[in-house]
C-alpha cells in the first residue's frame, strides 16, 4: 500500500497574521473565519499558534481582570509550535499528534516556510478511510495496527512513540540547530528483585520508578519504555 503524505491531507490556505499584531485582531479573525487556530509568522516561518486552549488561558486572565485592549498576538501565543514537513507519512503525524496531544500541527517546506496545516480531524479522517478499506480488502492487518503508543503498564510512551519522538526532535535540531539530550534508565539488580519477590511486585517496581522519571521531567522532555527495566529520557534544547 502506497504510504498517505501529509501534503495529501493538509489545508493549504491557513489562517495567519503576523507577529506583532494586536491580539484583538486575531480574534476577530479567528471568529469570522470559525476557525480553531491562527498561526503566527514571522516572514513566511511560523513563530507561533493560537488554538482554544490559548483563547481559554486569555479570556481567564481577562476575567482576573487584565486589560487585553492592547496585547499582542505575541503574548498570547504558543511559541515554537511543533511543525512538520509536507512529505512525512501520515502515520508519522497521527503518531505525533496523539503523542503531544496537539489538534494542530503546521506544515513547512524545505526552507521553513509555512505551506500548509493538518488537523487531528484530518488525521482521523485518513485513518477512518483506511479502517474502511481495510474492511474491503480484508489485507495489511499489520499497517492498520498503528497507533498504541503507550505502555499498557507504565502508563508512559511505548517504543513505537519513542521511534517518531526522536525522529522529529532529531530533524527538528537540524533544520534549527538546537540541541536535545537523551538519558537512558536501567534498574539495577531487577531481575533478582523479580525472581525473589514475583511478577506483581517487580510490575510495581517499574510503575514506582515510570513515576518517579515522569515527576521529575520538565513539561517539554518525554519518557518512554525502552524495554524491559530500561527507560529512556527525550529532553529537547
Amino acid at each position: 500500500m502506497t504510504p498517505i503524505l501529509v501534503r495529501d491531507l493538509m489545508h493549504h490556505e491557513v489562517l495567519t497574521l503576523p507577529r506583532g499584531a494586536l491580539f484583538s485582531q486575531a480574534l476577530l479573525a479567528m471568529v469570522e473565519k470559525r476557525s480553531s487556530y491562527l498561526v503566527v509568522t514571522e516572514g513566511r516561518a511560523p513563530v507561533g499558534i493560537l488554538t482554544e486552549r490559548d483563547m481559554t488561558r486569555m479570556f481567564a486572565k481577562v476575567i482576573g481582570g487584565l486589560h487585553a485592549k492592547d496585547l499582542k498576538v505575541d503574548e498570547v501565543m504558543t511559541p515554537m509550535p511543533m511543525c512538520i514537513t509536507e512529505n512525512v507519512t501520515f502515520e508519522f503525524a497521527l503518531t505525533l499528534s496523539h503523542s503531544r496531544r496537539l489538534r494542530h500541527l503546521p506544515v513547512v517546506n524545505d526552507e521553513d516556510c509555512l505551506v500548509g496545516i493538518v488537523t487531528m480531524a484530518d488525521l482521523l479522517d485518513a485513518f477512518g478511510n483506511m479502517v474502511e478499506k481495510q474492511h474491503k480488502l480484508e489485507q495489511n492487518v499489520e499497517e492498520l495496527r498503528l497507533l498504541t503508543l503507550e505502555d499498557a503498564l507504565l502508563g508512559i510512551g511505548n517504543r513505537r512513540a519513542m521511534e517518531v519522538e526522536l525522529s522529529y526532535t532529531e530533524a527538528d535540531a537540524r533544520r534549527h540547530h538546537r540541541s536535545y539530550a537523551v538519558g537512558l534508565f536501567d534498574i539495577d539488580r531487577f531481575k533478582k528483585y523479580h525472581d525473589r519477590y514475583g511478577h506483581q511486585q517487580g510490575d510495581i517496581a517499574l510503575k514506582q520508578v515510570a513515576q518517579s522519571i515522569q515527576g521529575a521531567v520538565r513539561e517539554s522532555d518525554r519518557v518512554f519504555r525502552y524495554g524491559g527495566e530500561e527507560i529512556l529520557v527525550l529532553m529537547p534544547q
